[in-house]
């Protein structure tokens, strides 16, 4: 099994992520979904009542990793929260 070429490749390094551009992405997707569903009377009414909710509890569970990952907790402790040196 170990002569198998795909086990012999080296792994590629690790993509860098901007995590500060990726939970405001989030974040600002999460407020749109908002504002859709409530604007919308199809999208807030009957069966569909719960997905403003559902959508502001998104926009706030973003603020909440924001704060999670700013504190430097689990995998976060040493980024460089916030910097822009995606590469």
């Amino acid at each position: 099994m170990s002569d198998d070429p795909i086990f012999q490749r080296t792994p590629p390094p690790p993509v860098r992520v901007d995590t500060k551009k990726v939970l405001l992405v989030g974040i600002a997707c999460w407020a749109v979904a908002f504002v859709i569903t409530w604007l919308v009377p199809a999208l807030h009414t009957g069966d569909k009542k719960d997905w403003p909710w559902i959508a502001l509890t998104g926009f706030i569970l973003g603020f909440v990793a924001w704060a999670y990952l700013a504190a430097g907790r689990g995998n976060a402790q040493g980024v460089d929260f916030g910097s822009s040196a995606s590469r």
